[in-house]
Parts: C-alpha cells; sequence; structure tokens
C-alpha cells in the first residue's frame, strides 16, 4: 500500500496539513482506501481552518493545486490562523496520545499491533511506526 506522506511535515508552518492533502489525493488516485480520509485529524485541521473539508476535497480534485496554493484556498475560504494558533494546533496534533485522555486507548491500539515497547507516546508516532518511518 502507498502511504500519505509524515505528519510531521509542515505547510505554512501548520503540521499535518500536508499529510492530509497527501491523503486526499491518494484516495482519489485510487492508491489509498477511501476510509483513510474525513477523520479524526483530518476534520479537526478542517475545523480549525474553518473550511468545508468537502470544498477542499472538490478543489484538489478540480484544481491540482501544490499544498501552498491549497493553504491559500483554505486561507480564503476559512480563516488564517495568527502565529500563535499555529503553535498551538501544532502542538495539539503533534503531542496528542501523550499524557492526555487519548494516553490509554494509544497504548491498547500499540499492544494489539504488537508496537508496543517501542517508545511511542503519540498518536503521530504511532503513525510513523505503522507506515515504516519509525
Amino acid at each position: 500500500m502507498t502511504y500519505a506522506v509524515s505528519p510531521y511535515l509542515e505547510c505554512g508552518g501548520l503540521c499535518y496539513f500536508p499529510r492530509m492533502l497527501s491523503k486526499i489525493r491518494l484516495v482519489q488516485a485510487s492508491e489509498l482506501p477511501e476510509h483513510y480520509i474525513r477523520r479524526c485529524y483530518d476534520l479537526w485541521l478542517a475545523e480549525f481552518l474553518e473550511i468545508d473539508y468537502e470544498a477542499l476535497v472538490r478543489y484538489l480534485r478540480d484544481a491540482d493545486p501544490s499544498d501552498e496554493q491549497a493553504l491559500a484556498w483554505c486561507y480564503q475560504h476559512g480563516r488564517e490562523p495568527n502565529a500563535m494558533q499555529i503553535r498551538t494546533w501544532n502542538a495539539f496534533a503533534s503531542k496528542r496520545g501523550w499524557n492526555d485522555e487519548r494516553s490509554e486507548g494509544l497504548q491498547a491500539k500499540l499492544r494489539e499491533e504488537g508496537l508496543d515497547g517501542r517508545g511511542i507516546q503519540t498518536n503521530f508516532d504511532h503513525i510513523q511506526a505503522k507506515e515504516g518511518r519509525l
């Protein structure tokens, strides 16, 4: 299976944004199953940017923009967060699963997948491990 880019990659300072776009593009190219999009971080980031996720999906399909162009589209059709808001998003997204209400569920998932004992503490690191980057 082809995987989307790392959740740690940034565009315009926003982590996860390139991954969200990568997942949409891979689904549109039939290289990733449909159930990989429209969930968790995708929807949280769309809400953070105040955009209609389905409109973004259509824009990517119809315009084939670069990541930077897609981010500009998001800012035009939603909101452009300031530097502090971006830092807050990045901290939330990259540390999810570490010392929060998600920790117990993440550790259970790691045991289920045979990934426990590898020092994985965040959802991002879990993604990295599942996709062979960690």
